[in-house]
């Protein structure tokens, strides 16, 4: 399920499970453009004008998850300026109640323990049944926070 969060009317957060990608080629120039045409005609109106940032934060087991910021100003008039970044394989952790984690897998993972939460990493597909049980029980975090849990963190178990 795409779920996309309205942080203000600058920006916009979402998150796409991997069985919703249709095997996107990032490689491929007019996929992505026809990809972020979609999402642009989803959360902003037609006559959106600026440059458009989107942060493209890629994992293979997840999906991804795309934050897009909207500045007004743009060197093009009457046009969107698009500027892309992509973070290949990210990693993306689930912070998560410790006794939680058995209910959803016991193998192929990875648990930190930072800061008096526990965090899971997940390294194999999960079934259908598997991701909606995480969604409900966990809180997804990427970028430069799931970076520091890996780098700082007590490493529990890995399986």
């Amino acid at each position: 399920m795409l779920v996309c969060i309205k942080n203000d009317n600058h920006s916009y957060l979402l998150k796409i499970p991997l069985d919703e990608l249709d095997n996107i080629d990032i490689t491929n120039k007019e996929e992505i453009s026809e990809f972020l045409t979609k999402i642009k005609n989803k959360i902003l109106p037609k006559n959106t004008k600026g440059t458009l940032y989107f942060d493209i934060y890629i994992n293979e087991y997840y999906g991804m998850i795309i934050e897009v910021e909207k500045e007004d100003f743009s060197f093009f008039q009457n046009e969107i300026d698009i500027k892309i970044m992509f973070h290949l394989d990210s990693p993306i952790l689930y912070k998560i109640d410790y006794f939680d984690i058995k209910k959803i897998t016991k193998k192929n993972i990875d648990i930190y323990y930072y800061k008096n939460n526990t965090y899971l990493n997940i390294k194999h597909q999960l079934s259908l049944y598997q991701k909606q049980l995480l969604s409900e029980l966990s809180t997804i975090v990427y970028n430069k926070e799931a970076y520091d849990i890996i780098i700082n963190a007590i490493k529990l178990e890995s399986k």
